[in-house]
């Protein structure tokens, strides 16, 4: 396996990341987001890898379905684990682009799906596959088997590749590759 550190085009990201065209989120000064009902578009996302706006993505759309799966861990302490973990995760998933982000804080680690997926059937069998594989707190989106009445946008992600401007980090992103 290898790790290439690399950067995605905006139309790249748009095709792999954007879900909801239709809503996001504005990280604001204080650290909290707003959200925005507007068109999210390659703009946002040139406003986003230059440092000029840091942006939250909704994960799931109107229909609950994902083109994504996240694991966020917030720890640097388990480096070494979470490699291999991204490794095992491309062994099992090799049709996916899989991509390991190093946060100020700790890692994420992004699965794309080749095609839509519905967030519930997604979500459990990504919790089968971590049973017994990790030994370290993380985070696995989506966080819900659908949209309901209380939560209509579901749960929001940083983007990737995103850069923190009161601690002037940028976000490394490397491909997992066989």
């Amino acid at each position: 396996m290898e790790f290439k550190e690399i950067q995605l085009t905006s139309s790249e990201i748009m095709k792999l990341f954007i879900n909801r065209c239709d809503i996001y989120a504005r990280k604001n000064t204080w650290g909290g987001y707003i959200t925005i009902n507007k068109m999210f578009d390659e703009i946002n996302i040139l406003k986003h890898l230059s440092g000029k706006s840091n942006y939250g993505i909704y994960q799931l759309d109107i229909n609950s379905m994902i083109k994504w799966i996240v694991i966020d861990i917030d720890s640097k302490e388990y480096k070494d684990d979470i490699y291999k973990l991204s490794e095992e995760i491309k062994k099992n998933y090799i049709n996916e682009r899989i991509f390991l982000e190093e946060t100020r804080r700790g890692y994420h680690i992004w699965i794309c799906l080749q095609e839509k997926q519905r967030a519930l059937i997604a979500r459990t069998n990504m919790y089968n596959f971590l049973l017994g594989k990790v030994n370290f707190p993380y985070e696995l989106f989506p966080k819900q088997n659908s949209l309901s009445n209380n939560k209509t946008y579901g749960n929001l992600v940083n983007l990737i590749f995103a850069y923190n401007k009161e601690y002037k980090w940028k976000n490394k992103v490397f491909e997992v590759l066989v």
